[in-house]
């Protein structure tokens, strides 16, 4: 599963993997959704060329022929909710939770990280006054990633004070 995430990272972000990563689907108080809403189905292209399918229950990311990231709503590693004019896609890997705020816009998805980890540090900061927050070292010891469980009032909170940038548009081709 560990691959499974670091394809996300790699084939997504191109330069680091996700330094906030939740202990349940976001936002918590947020009922799933049990299919991807009609107007986030269709096939999407990047800048780069890549490929997002968005089906009814699944979505596949392609680099080219190669599958690097898919899910499936049917399963229990991948949770879609609707917040605030978003669309959260939770993707769980082991034990834990990345997540990816979407968003629709123009007939176009913006998929959104993570911001950096200097950003993400002085959010998680503020966010140790009200609420637990674990660091989460690598073997060398060195801060491998944040672990949190946010409210959902808190979760809008950080995505308003900018823990998720754009970093992938993807523009619908069908």
């Amino acid at each position: 599963m560990k691959k499974f995430i670091f394809a996300i990272a790699t084939a997504f972000l191109a330069f680091g993997c996700t330094v906030v990563r939740y202990e349940t689907p976001q936002p918590a108080d947020v009922a799933s959704l049990s299919q991807f809403p009609e107007k986030m189905q269709g096939l999407f292209i990047s800048e780069d060329q890549d490929t997002l399918e968005v089906t009814q229950f699944k979505f596949h990311f392609r680099n080219g022929d190669e599958i690097q990231v898919k899910g499936d709503l049917c399963g229990n590693e991948t949770v879609l909710k609707e917040f605030r004019n978003y669309y959260i896609l939770n993707l769980k890997d082991e034990e834990v939770w990345d997540v990816f705020p979407v968003r629709l816009k123009n007939d176009d998805l913006q998929v959104f990280f993570s911001a950096t980890a200097s950003r993400a540090e002085e959010l998680m900061e503020e966010l140790k006054e009200t609420s637990a927050v674990k660091e989460i070292p690598d073997e060398d010891g060195d801060l491998e990633y944040y672990l949190i469980a946010p409210t959902s009032e808190e979760f809008r909170r950080l995505m308003r004070k900018g823990l998720f940038d754009e970093r992938l548009l993807f523009k619908r081709i069908k």
